[in-house]
């Protein structure tokens, strides 16, 4: 009987961190139901249809403060889109820039080196100029963008997080001359096929 008890806690211990491994503490193919019980109702932003946004996870982090989430009636959650606290900058975007780094080298950690890298502004002459970053972030004329392609061996290598992941996305974005965010999307199998089922 106490053998069974010890196990039992154990159990219960374990359980949390099983359940709620994938990003954020949300994971592959949750219910919209069952985030909206983890998280609580006061936590709700937008409620419609496919779409759930919220502002807590399962396991929060501090950088962010909200998740719009995507959900397939059929196979659960397929989409995270997670959007970044309010990063104040300096017009070249040296904070926002710092903020991109740092998030990139974390997600690097998990998923290995970025598939790709777009670091580039329009030809524009005055909104191509590195002193007016944040400015051509805002107005569409500069991007700073990278994404991972996850396959197989970097699902197993990233651990439970890397659960069903076939993309993550990271993107600076401006919200004024002088601030901007950070947004982060991780996408899960299955996503492709619910979307374009959504335009037929």
């Amino acid at each position: 009987m106490k053998r069974f008890a010890f196990v039992l806690a154990i159990l219960v211990l374990l359980l949390p961190a099983a359940c709620f491994a994938g990003p954020f503490g949300f994971d592959y193919g949750m219910t919209k139901d069952q985030v909206v019980h983890i998280v609580g109702g006061a936590h709700i932003i937008k409620d419609e249809g496919y779409i759930l946004q919220v502002t807590a996870a399962p396991k929060p982090d501090d950088r962010f403060e909200a998740y719009l989430l995507i959900f397939s009636p059929e196979k659960g959650l397929l989409k995270i889109i997670a959007t970044g606290k309010t990063i104040d900058t300096d017009a070249p975007g040296t904070e926002l820039r710092l903020a991109y780094d740092e998030m990139r080298d974390a997600l690097s950690k998990h998923f290995g080196a970025p598939t790709k890298t777009l670091n580039m502004a329009t030809p524009d002459r005055e909104l191509n100029n590195p002193s007016v970053f944040t400015e051509a972030l805002l107005k569409g004329a500069r991007l700073l963008i990278c994404n991972w392609n996850i396959d197989a061996a970097k699902r197993k290598a990233a651990g439970p997080v890397g659960d069903h992941l076939v993309g993550v996305i990271l993107q600076a974005r401006a919200l004024r001359e002088d601030a901007g965010w950070l947004q982060v999307t991780y996408e899960f199998e299955g996503f492709d096929q619910f979307a374009g089922s959504l335009h037929k």
